[in-house]
Order: C-alpha cells, then structure tokens, then sequence
C-alpha cells in the first residue's frame, strides 16, 4: 500500500496496487513439471495478488490437480476460477479457488480418479487400500458442500457426476470455500 501526501490541498490518498495472473488451464493436466511457474508465482505470491483460473479442461493428472490445489490454498493470493470446463482433476483445481464463476457453457464432471498399479499381488493390494483411503480423504475436503456426502461416496465408488451450469450455480450459493474451511489459508509457512 502507498500512501502520497499532497500538501497543497492536504489531502491524503491511498492506492493498493494488485498484480493479476491469468492462469489458463485449458487443456489435458500433465505431470507437475508444467506447472512449476504456476506453484512457484501462488507460493510467491502476496494478499496484494489475484489468480484468475481460466478453466476448459477434461482433466488428466489428479496428482497434479492436488499439487497446484496445495499451492492455491497454501497462498496469500486471492484465486477466482472462471469454468468453461472443469471435468475430472481440473474439478478439483476450481473447487480450490476463493471463488467461483461458472460460463453459460460451464460444467463440471467429478468421478473417480484411474490409478496405474505394479508388483506383487500384496504390494498392489497395500496400493489398492492406501489410494481408497486418501480418495476418500481429499474428495471429502475438496467436495465438501459442493456435494453432498452421498454424492463423495458414489463418485469415489465409481458413479460419475455431470453437474451444469443451473445445478453448479446452486450449489455454489450454499459452498463455502475451502480457504474458508481450513486455517492455513493465506498464512506464509
């Protein structure tokens, strides 16, 4: 914040000065390493910041999706996420945002995430019990209030979700954000 004093008229003025970044996720969701500008600037960033999501994605990477989830709610930024498309992972990008505008167009696909197991039989088993358990953990904080509990469990158990723009824009009226719903959001670690 800058403050001028013009002593001719004695006045004071106050202008706060906010740095916006458009950040397009608009097409598949790959690996963490596409995105290191984008966690890098969300970690950097100061309350004196906003991040506009530009989202029309089918989604790809949960992992990623989590790992720049993690860095929005882990800023000091205000992050808004504007839908065209947010299916799968990018789903879980916009429902990490301090707010949400859905497009006359928009839409939002939730389902289980797809996960790639290797080994031994009771390796994939111990991969198989571990992947329920932490889908059940962050679909219930991202989801929350956007769906219902029921819903969480039918998406995890493998129903999909196609929720448009009228259903979304319900829900959004009664969603609290996520920022709103933890402690750690906009305080530097």
């Amino acid at each position: 914040m800058e403050k001028e004093f013009n002593s001719e008229l004695l006045i004071f003025t106050t202008q706060k000065i906010i740095n916006q970044y458009y950040v397009n996720i608009d097409a598949e969701i790959l690996s963490p390493d596409n995105y290191r500008d984008v966690i890098k600037h969300l970690v950097a960033a100061t309350s004196s910041d906003m991040f506009i999501f530009m989202i029309n994605s089918g989604g790809g990477d949960a992992s990623t999706a989590m790992e720049i989830s993690s860095a929005i709610l882990n800023t000091d930024a205000y992050c808004k996420a504007i839908v065209f498309n947010a299916f799968s992972a990018a789903s879980i990008i916009a429902l990490s945002c301090d707010s949400i505008l859905v497009e006359d167009c928009g839409a939002f696909f939730i389902h289980a995430p797809s996960w790639e197991m290797r080994g031994k039989p009771q390796s994939t088993e111990a991969q198989s019990q571990y992947y329920s358990k932490s889908t059940k953990r962050w679909f219930t904080k991202i989801y929350q209030g956007f769906l219902t509990e029921e819903e969480i469990d039918k998406a995890i158990s493998g129903i999909d979700l196609w929720i448009d723009k009228d259903e979304a824009d319900k829900r959004l009226k009664k969603w609290v954000p996520i920022s709103q719903r933890i402690s750690n959001k906009g305080k530097k670690k």
